[in-house]
């Protein structure tokens, strides 16, 4: 869980003390979302173990799908789709989309 937004208060005496809101990470990320639209996109799993969920995943692309940046990756993604979590990456060079990985829900 990350600790965000901290905020002080005062005490009776005039002091201040502290207290956390804590957030799940999830919750975090999602107020990065975007909407991720790559209709004429081609997608490929990275592992063969992945290749069912290619269809689902291209669905989404095709009518537009929330997607989460990987603030430490550039051109990685983590995208909500009906069934699970994928997580992605956009080759705009290549007209291609590869899913690295995916999590039922």
């Amino acid at each position: 869980m990350l600790k965000l937004l901290k905020e002080h208060f005062r005490k009776a005496d005039g002091t201040l003390r502290e207290r956390y809101k804590t957030m799940t990470t999830a919750t975090a990320a999602q107020s990065d979302a975007i909407w991720l639209h790559a209709a004429n996109y081609n997608v490929a799993p990275l592992n063969t173990k992945l290749a069912d969920r290619v269809a689902e995943l291209k669905r989404g692309l095709q009518s537009g799908i929330p997607a989460y940046p990987d603030m430490n990756r550039d051109n990685f993604f983590d995208v909500e789709l009906p069934n699970g979590w994928a997580y992605i990456h956009i080759r705009d060079d290549k007209h291609t989309v590869y899913l690295v990985a995916y999590s039922q829900i």
